[in-house]
């Protein structure tokens, strides 16, 4: 069954370009995704690649689109959203941003900037997706703010369900905490599979075969993680034999505090978004 409402993405760049392209995989049709960007020539090509529809400006976009999704920087969203406030047709519409970052205060201070909507009329949605979104595979924390209406949120989770996975957050500090775990999460195991395949070419293999080696490690840890009835920690001690090799190399990462340094690492994710959201509001006054 096709999508019954139409998605306008405000802005174009490689997250939305990979949630269009998941939309389209999915059952929304060319005339249901809507986008304007900076770049008209660009826009134009995009629109060709993937099969959407190119709006000409905003109050298009907004006449075209039941649901608005902000995706452009964080620096930027609060004039984007100062510009979307005077477009009285979008007011009651739900808006899905992907801004990381941006609290639902700040985008409610900038859409009523011209003091003429009232809060009610703007059910925002915040998302946290992360860049295996690119490869279908991604993760996303919603969190819904009082305004939006259940029907909203089932539309915005339709959007995001086309690119991976969905974990909706009961406070909106609960995007910050997915921040912290899949947002940023990818680039710990990009890390960790990065040193892993500079120590097998030192072990003699080409950087290639590294590469293979390790990625197919991951792959394959991930797939059984997730298809296996047994936790992760169990999973682990299956492996870690008593005087093995594996147990070697577990006990040097317990002696050297791994478990601390992951949660510091985690930690500090999550207190820096909330200094950015501290600093955005800064910004936008």
């Amino acid at each position: 069954m096709d999508a019954d409402f139409s998605v306008g993405f405000i802005g174009c760049g490689n997250m939305a370009q990979a949630i269009i392209a998941g939309m389209r995989q999915s059952d929304f049709g060319k005339d249901q995704i809507i986008a304007i960007n900076q770049t008209p020539e660009k826009l134009a090509e995009l629109a060709s690649q993937l099969c959407f529809t190119a709006a000409s400006n905003m109050t298009e976009l907004v006449e075209m689109s039941d649901v608005l999704v902000l995706a452009v920087k964080p620096q930027v969203a609060p004039a984007v959203l100062r510009e979307l406030g005077k477009i009285s047709t979008a007011r009651g519409k739900c808006l899905l941003s992907l801004a990381a970052g941006l609290p639902v205060s700040i985008m409610l201070e900038a859409l009523q900037a011209d003091g003429q909507t009232e809060q009610a009329d703007w059910p925002i949605i915040r998302s946290m997706p992360n860049t295996p979104s690119l490869v279908g595979e991604g993760v996303c924390g919603l969190y819904a703010s009082s305004y939006a209406e259940q029907s909203q949120s089932d539309q915005a989770e339709k959007i995001m369900r086309a690119v991976g996975h969905v974990q909706w957050c009961d406070e909106e500090s609960g995007i910050d905490a997915i921040t912290a775990i899949s947002g940023s999460g990818p680039a710990y195991f990009f890390y960790m599979m990065e040193f892993m395949t500079t120590k097998a070419v030192e072990l003699g293999f080409t950087e290639e075969q590294a590469i293979e080696l390790v990625t197919r490690t991951a792959l394959g840890a991930a797939r059984l993680a997730k298809q296996s009835d047994d936790t992760p920690a169990e999973l682990r001690r299956k492996i870690t034999s008593p005087g093995g090799t594996t147990e070697q190399a577990i006990l040097t990462f317990t002696n050297n505090d791994l478990h601390g340094i992951i949660a510091s690492a985690m930690q500090a994710s999550k207190d820096r978004c909330e200094t950015l959201a501290s600093e955005l509001a800064a910004q936008s006054k």
